[in-house]
């Protein structure tokens, strides 16, 4: 049997030449139609509609009716507030529609027990319920129980967080989408082991953290997906959104792992990709690519253009400004104010090291340095705007990529901050134009 239960109190398109089925009796004051055969709908435009009176009607059914799973059940209520503990009383149904109950703040965790194990398709729009009220009332919990999930929608709540643990282990999940609610964080552990998702939808919230192994989806090679996107755009996040460098730890690590299209669009706040976050995304699988702006004359990027990393993983990395992807960026515009070494200091014409406290074995990265950098002095100091040309742009920030001799913070503003450790002793040296 196909059964399509809707109770909604906002205008139904009922049929007008539909035939009254015989559930009529049960489901009052709502009304019972069959507009197609074996397609049951229950329609309740009764602006009074409370909880009581939705439980009351799923209760009677299951007294008065023997049913067969029913394909769907859809919840309409704008005076509703809450969704008590067994409110279907035992029906079940393969997919459940929360939509426009504007005045519900609640969803016990316990609302659909009963047929938990039977629903395949959870969606809840335009409604404000969240995780203000405690664990007992987080929507997310609500899913736990829910082993045959495949389809997760859930938009415009007000939903503030992804806590650990709130996706873990649907084997049979397919598509999350998240979309315009009020998450801020995502809760570290948070999508765990979901090896058939090929979506995952997070845009268009305010998230501005995200928890170290996030987004460890699956355990194991899993040959059957053969993409994933992972959208993450029009949010708040920034350069230091990602808690450490496992945020898309990849345990799996095979080229059986779905190809990820990660998408990072509208968060302004984001300049720089770290290497120690992005480049084990990056092999995890030689198809992953990242679309995302970002500020292209940042030394802190010159690691995506290095030959470590494949040119179809930034063929979306666009740079400010003029929207070229970042292979095609121009050094020339790479500018600088201030430079803090840590061993040695460029001083208009020349390079004048500083050997007092020299940790052992750096003497020969210093030398490289010292001789490349004399090399190409000239092109340097030739702009009086402090500005460096192509070629002295690429070749300092490939040194500081090759060497790691200190640690770099932007190109644009003061760039380079010397790690805690190699601090002692060293003084800023000042450049200007």
């Amino acid at each position: 049997m196909i059964l399509a239960i809707t109770a909604t109190v906002t205008s139904v398109p009922l049929p007008s030449s539909a035939i009254e089925c015989h559930l009529r009796h049960l489901v009052a004051p709502c009304a019972c139609y069959n507009p197609v055969e074996k397609h049951i709908i229950v329609g309740c435009q009764n602006d009074n509609m409370d909880n009581n009176d939705i439980r009351r009607m799923f209760y009677l059914m299951t007294q008065k009716f023997v049913l067969e799973t029913l394909e769907a059940v859809y919840l309409r209520s704008p005076t509703v507030t809450e969704l008590y503990s067994t409110l279907l009383s035992g029906v079940r149904t393969k997919s459940i529609y929360i939509e426009n109950m504007y005045s519900l703040k609640t969803i016990d965790i316990n609302a659909f027990n009963g047929t938990e194990k039977d629903i395949q398709r959870l969606e809840i729009r335009n409604t404000p319920v969240g995780q203000s009220l405690g664990p007992k009332h987080d929507m997310l919990k609500i899913i736990d129980k829910m082993d045959n999930l495949e389809h997760v929608i859930i938009s415009n709540t007000s939903l503030e967080t992804v806590s650990q643990f709130a996706f873990l282990n649907k084997e049979k999940l397919r598509e999350i989408r998240m979309t315009g609610n009020k998450i801020k964080r995502i809760e570290p552990v948070a999508f765990q082991n979901l090896p058939q998702l090929s979506v995952l939808d997070l845009s268009n919230n305010t998230i501005d953290y995200i928890g170290t192994r996030a987004f460890v989806l699956s355990f194991e090679p899993t040959p059957d997906v053969k993409e994933l996107e992972l959208r993450l755009d029009n949010n708040n996040l920034n350069d230091r959104s990602f808690d450490g460098e496992h945020v898309f730890d990849s345990n799996y690590g095979t080229s059986f792992n779905p190809a990820v299209w990660l998408v990072l669009d509208g968060n302004n706040l984001i300049n720089t990709l770290s290497k120690d976050i992005f480049m084990p995304y990056f092999n995890a699988n030689p198809m992953n690519t990242i679309t995302v702006n970002i500020e292209c004359g940042d030394c802190s990027n010159y690691w995506l253009v290095s030959g470590a990393v494949d040119r179809k993983h930034t063929l979306e990395i666009t740079c400010y400004g003029d929207h070229k992807d970042i292979k095609s960026y121009d050094w020339s515009s790479v500018t600088f104010r201030t430079v803090t070494v840590p061993r040695y200091s460029l001083v208009m014409a020349h390079l004048i090291f500083i050997w007092s406290h020299i940790i052992p074995g750096i003497d020969k990265k210093l030398w490289y340095q010292h001789r490349f950098v004399n090399d190409l002095k000239i092109q340097f100091l030739s702009r009086a705007t402090g500005a460096l040309s192509a070629s002295f742009g690429q070749f300092l920030c490939q040194l500081l990529y090759d060497f790691s001799v200190f640690e770099i913070i932007s190109v644009k503003h003061p760039v380079f901050v010397i790690p805690e450790h190699l601090s002692a002793g060293v003084e800023s040296i000042q450049l200007r134009s």
